[in-house]
């Protein structure tokens, strides 16, 4: 037969890969879901910066969103960001979330994250122009294993394991995630963490 020249062999070693990495990814979602059913998630909590990890999870896109042609921004406003929680879930947890506003979005992603105080919260908005959820998906949006699979998708890899997942850490911090969404507007997810007293 054909004979596989240098090129595509790199380029299938490079897709390999890419999907390893991706898998590798999932298996450890389903880990850490299998281990909140034991409820064994616990936080392992330390004085953190809620506004150091959010950066952090937003610079962790910041390549492969530009690699597409689109952009994520984030907006910080003013504020002293100091909490006891855990880092590695929290950062999961927001990974997760954009992760979810990147998948769910257009050809050209276009995502913008906020973190904010109110009186007693910390206040995190992420929010994609995507393709938006009905009703009836948004009120799913959190159960485990649910995907939404209507509308323009693009190259959707992957499963509802992350916001059941997310909602899972930021219930352990206490806090609250809310969603608002309109079809072929995009969707809306609110996370209000309370301030430690």
């Amino acid at each position: 037969g054909d004979k596989m020249d240098a090129d595509q062999i790199r380029n299938y070693l490079a897709v390999i890969k890419t999907e390893n990495k991706r898998m590798n990814a999932q298996m450890e979602s389903v880990l850490q879901m299998s281990m909140m059913d034991k409820e064994e998630l616990t936080l392992q909590r330390t004085q953190m910066s809620i506004e150091h990890v959010v950066v952090e999870a937003v610079e962790h896109f910041k390549l492969s969103v530009a690699q597409r042609n689109g952009w994520i921004d984030l907006v910080v406003s003013p504020g002293s960001y100091t909490y006891f929680g855990d880092p590695t879930q929290f950062k999961s947890a927001l990974t997760n979330l954009i992760d979810n506003a990147i998948k769910y979005s257009s050809d050209v992603p276009m995502v913008s994250v906020k973190l904010s105080e109110e009186d007693h919260d910390f206040v995190i908005v992420v929010k994609d122009r995507g393709i938006g959820m009905n009703e009836e998906t948004t009120s799913q949006v959190f159960d485990r294993f649910f995907r939404a699979t209507k509308g323009n998708i693009h190259d959707v890899k992957g499963h509802g394991l992350g916001l059941s997942f997310v909602q899972e850490i930021v219930d352990k911090h206490g806090g609250l995630i809310d969603v608002q969404s309109k079809i072929g507007v995009g969707s809306t997810f609110i996370i209000k963490i309370e301030k430690n007293q």
